[in-house]
């Protein structure tokens, strides 16, 4: 397996409608696209990207309000809005009939796209959520997450091992 540097990858900004999606490819062949779930980013695959990148295309995006996605106070967050964007994205990226790996809200959003959009051949649901059904903590989630401090501290927070 050759050398693989998530870190250093250059994302592409994709501008969907009212936002903008961080896309990383790596490999070639069958493409997968890769949705990660709250509070994580598109690194959060980085220890199957060099195994997987081995014999597929790797779509790996950065949902919005993660990683190198952009975003405004106009920018629609419900599951529907972003599922309809990353099929614009499948189809700007020409990915034709594509899998999809997802995990916990990630999962969720793949749900909706795999409905809307028959290019979508299989799917692969990780640690998924409950539809209708919305965890307690998720509002907590939100508030904290409007203050700027909150993206270093969801770091810090993942680096302990209690937390994990």
């Amino acid at each position: 397996m050759k050398k693989f540097d998530y870190k250093n990858a250059k994302a592409i900004l994709h501008k969907v409608d009212d936002a903008g999606i961080a896309v990383r490819q790596y490999g070639e062949g069958r493409p997968v696209l890769l949705i990660h779930g709250f509070g994580v980013f598109g690194y959060t695959w980085r220890k199957i990207l060099p195994g997987l990148s081995e014999n597929h295309r790797c779509v790996v995006l950065d949902l919005l309000g993660f990683g190198g996605s952009e975003y405004s106070k106009q920018t629609n967050f419900t599951f529907t809005a972003q599922a309809e964007r990353i099929i614009k994205i499948a189809s700007k990226l020409r990915l034709g009939p594509y899998s999809i790996i997802a995990h916990d809200t990630g999962a969720s959003i793949a749900r909706l796209v795999a409905l809307k959009d028959e290019q979508v051949e299989k799917l692969v649901l990780i640690n998924t959520e409950i539809p209708s059904h919305r965890p307690p903590f998720i509002p907590m989630y939100q508030f904290l997450a409007k203050f700027s401090i909150a993206n270093v501290m969801f770091r810090l927070l993942m680096r302990s091992k209690w937390i994990v």
